[in-house]
């Protein structure tokens, strides 16, 4: 993935939720704010409608990789 975290150099991103009408605003601009998994790290990063289609594939992947996990060590 394109997207990684300043802090850590993680690739585990998601996009953060937008809470107020700024952050919205900044989405819609092409600057979303992502949040890091593993260092919990909020920032901003600009990117393309097609970076953003790669990470939300990337993150319905990982969420059916670990329900697949979890279903097998039950």
């Amino acid at each position: 993935m394109l997207i990684t975290c300043p802090k850590c150099q993680c690739h585990d991103v998601y996009p953060s939720r937008s809470n107020n009408a700024i952050e919205r605003v900044l989405r819609l601009l092409d600057l979303p704010a992502y949040e890091c998994e593993k260092c919990h790290a909020h920032f901003r990063q600009r990117t393309t409608h097609e970076e953003l289609r790669m990470l939300h594939r990337e993150l319905l992947l990982r969420s059916a990789i670990r329900s697949l996990g979890a279903q097998i060590t039950m």
